[in-house]
Formats: structure tokens, sequence, C-alpha cells
């Protein structure tokens, strides 16, 4: 049996991801935030085969992270996150490709970082950066899925800033979020976490596989993982938005 077909066998039976093994595999994803949404995220992107991703993370594994972080263990404490994930994803698929950056906190490292991404995922720890990530990504016109999660609580939406569009009917992140309240720091076990990584990493092979539900764009979904319930609310953009009214026309 071919290896390539062996080992997405199971992928291709799905409706609609025959054909996502060929097309998985020319596609480009950055991840910002290789924690605990973003490392276990890059890990499902790879085992799906998309063919090359490229991980930002300035931070190193600490001991407060193992609980939450499944890509990390104890040996590599102290060491960078993104050259942690890019280690155990070669040990999974040593044909995908993996680039790895610092923090991205100048917007010539960003353009570096998303120069030919077919999708970007912002997965920081903080809004203040996912805010700002945000908006250089729309003045990028490059689509960009937002996840966070806190306590028992997460939220994804996905942003289509390649289509001018959505801009002008759903607006960007900032008209979401931008000017709430930082929110303080809670407690997170690491089943939420995993659990909000998987349903990003779904999310963007969907959006990769062009199978993204059409009841989901344009909607933010809020989810309590501990009730297990989910809501979805309709995106919409704020007239006064300093980030994306000169992108919505």
């Amino acid at each position: 049996m071919n290896l390539a077909y062996e080992r997405y066998a199971r992928q291709t039976l799905l409706p609609g991801f025959e054909k996502s093994a060929e097309r998985f595999l020319s596609q480009r994803v950055g991840i910002v935030g290789v924690g605990g949404l973003g490392a276990l995220c890059a890990y499902l992107l790879a085992g799906a085969g998309v063919g090359e991703l490229r991980l930002a993370d300035g931070d190193v594994v600490s001991l407060s992270n193992l609980h939450r972080q499944v890509l990390y263990d104890s040996t590599m404490l102290g060491q960078s996150k993104a050259q942690c994930a890019k280690a155990r994803i070669a040990a999974l698929d040593p044909h995908i490709k993996v680039i790895t950056m610092g923090a991205i906190t100048q917007q010539q490292d960003f353009a570096t970082l998303v120069a030919g991404l077919d999708l970007l995922l912002l997965l920081t720890d903080t809004q203040a950066s996912r805010v700002q990530l945000s908006a250089w990504a729309l003045a990028a016109k490059i689509p960009t899925l937002i996840a966070c999660v806190a306590g028992f609580n997460g939220l994804s939406a996905y942003f289509d800033y390649a289509s001018a569009d959505f801009v002008a009917k759903y607006g960007c992140y900032r008209c979401l979020c931008g000017h709430n309240p930082e929110p303080q720091v809670q407690g997170i076990l690491g089943p939420t976490a995993a659990q909000m990584a998987s349903a990003t990493a779904l999310s963007a092979l969907q959006i990769l596989n062009g199978t993204y539900p059409e009841a989901l764009y344009g909607r933010v979904v809020v989810s309590n993982l501990q009730t297990q319930q989910t809501q979805r609310f309709k995106l919409k953009r704020d007239a006064y938005c300093e980030g994306c009214n000169q992108h919505a026309d």
C-alpha cells in the first residue's frame, strides 16, 4: 500500500475530504502562540497532512505549562516551545515543513510570517496581542482564525480578511472585543485547552478544505466547556472601529 495513502486512509473516507491529502500538502498555515491551543493544533494539522507550518512563539516550556500543553514534557523545560513543537511534528511526519520564529512584535516580522500563507491562526494568550496581530492580518488581507480559552470558556471566530465583503459586513476582531478590558488571568484544566485546540484544528482544516460550514461564517462561537453549551452570535462591524473602516469599502 502506498504510504501516503495509508497515512490518510481514514481521513479521506469522510465526505468532502476525499482529496484532502493532496490539497493539504500544498497549503501553508501560520500559528502565532504555540501553547495550550497552538501546540496541539499544530500537531493535529500536521497529522492531517498540512504541508507547511510556521510556528511563532518567543516563550519557553515551564513546569506550569505541562498540565495543559500536552505536546511538551519535563525533558523540555527551559527550551523553546516552537522548537519543541517542531521536533514533535518531525517525529510524527518528517515530510511536514516546519518553520519556527520567535515572538511577533514588529509588523516586519509579521510580514515575513504571513508571506504566502493560506491561513493564519492567532492563538496567543492575551487579548492585546490578538487585537494587534489581527489588525496586521486585516491590512495584509490574510484569512485569520482566532481562538482563546480561559477558565471553562472558549471563543473562536473566522475572519475572512481576504474578502472585502466580509469585512464590510462582519468587521474585524477589534470590532468584537477590542474595546473590552483585558480579562484577568484565570485557571484552566488541560482537557479544556485540548477541547478548544481540537475544535480550532477542525475549523482550520474545514477552511483549508473549502468545507467550512456556512452556518459558522460570520459568526463567533462561544463555548462553556464545563456545561458543554455552545452559542453562536453574528459578527457585526463597528461603524466607529478604527481598525477596519478603511478596509470595508
